[in-house]
């Protein structure tokens, strides 16, 4: 299960992170931040017990983005940004690839 999360995590990390610097729309965002978040949340809190600290921080995150998504700033223009490349580099680099991980 956990390395299977991990590849979820990364993928949509990824897509984070890309789709940031997609000049679409705010709605486009927001429902990419409910989305992406919404899986990061589920995946995240279903590993929970497995790796406590793992889950729990990437679920936290995973709510944030979709906390973001109701927050103008972040769901367009520099703010869409910023947001996207943060949360999208803390999902595919500093939790998919570290021990945890690599572990399963």
């Amino acid at each position: 299960m956990m390395k299977i999360s991990c590849w979820i995590i990364r993928m949509t990390g990824l897509w984070i992170t890309l789709s940031s610097f997609l000049v679409i729309n705010s709605k486009f965002m927001q429902w990419n931040y409910w989305v992406s978040g919404g899986i990061m949340a589920l995946v995240a809190f279903a590993v929970v017990n497995e790796k406590p600290k793992f889950g729990w921080v990437i679920g936290s995150l995973g709510v944030w983005l979709i906390a973001s998504a109701f927050i103008p700033i972040f769901s367009n223009g520099i703010g869409q940004l910023c947001n996207g490349m943060l949360a999208g580099t803390i999902f595919f680099h500093r939790w998919s690839f570290n021990h945890v991980c690599l572990r399963g």
